[in-house]
């Protein structure tokens, strides 16, 4: 019995043994192979930039209340980061400054300045033009102009792609459906959805109490 039972222990180490080493030969033979054939920077922006995001499919039935909230975030290269909360159920939409960057607002007025003094002008400045926080309910026909411009993005299966750019920005969103909850981002919006984004930007502007807010969402769909 004792013999048996250590010719069963040795076999078994036997077989982990084989299973780890043709697991560490097949992990060194893959990183072999894709240092031999490696894929470069360049060649992924082109895969990405030949990705086709503008295709939607028509049989997707998408109605109005499959919508629940809509979250979006954009990054641009030389402006100050914003956030927008869509509240469907509320009518609700919210518009937040997320940076306060000071470098944006380096002026020739700034290099002349006393040392002393830059760090101040510079938050003075950041100050005069900072988007103001706001929410407000928005109108019924804004609601529905926002749920049209959405549902081909839905039918497009929310394609998105990146692209290799120099200058720009980055656009993140989160979708709230009934059923599911999408998460995406990107650097080149599809038609669809910057149809989409353009109508929020467009809403939020008209909505704006101030001209700094006003100017700062209608530089942000510059970016578009």
């Amino acid at each position: 019995m004792i013999v048996k039972s250590f010719m069963r222990t040795a076999l078994l180490l036997s077989i982990v043994f084989c299973l780890v080493w043709s697991c560490e030969n097949s992990n060194k033979d893959s990183e072999e192979l894709s240092l031999e054939n490696p894929i470069s920077k360049e060649d992924k922006f082109l895969i990405e930039a030949g990705r086709d995001v503008e295709s939607i499919d028509s049989s997707i039935v998408v109605n109005n209340d499959d919508f629940i909230r809509i979250s979006m975030e954009i990054f641009p290269s030389f402006d100050e980061a914003h956030y927008i909360d869509l509240d469907f159920n509320n009518q609700e939409i919210a518009v937040y400054q997320k940076t306060q960057t000071n470098d944006l607002y380096i002026t020739s007025e700034y290099f002349e300045l006393p040392n002393s003094e830059k760090e101040d002008y510079l938050y003075q400045r950041m100050k005069e033009n900072k988007t103001k926080d706001f929410r407000f309910t928005a109108k019924k026909d804004e609601i529905n102009e926002l749920l049209d411009a959405i549902k081909p993005f839905k039918q497009s299966k929310y394609k998105v792609k990146s692209v290799q750019i120099f200058d720009g920005a980055s656009f993140y969103m989160g979708i709230i459906e009934k059923d599911t909850i999408v998460y995406l981002g990107t650097n080149s919006p599809s038609s669809y959805q910057k149809n989409f984004l353009k109508k929020l930007f467009d809403t939020c502007q008209n909505h704006a109490k101030d001209s700094i807010t006003k100017r700062n969402i209608l530089r942000l769909k510059d970016y578009l």
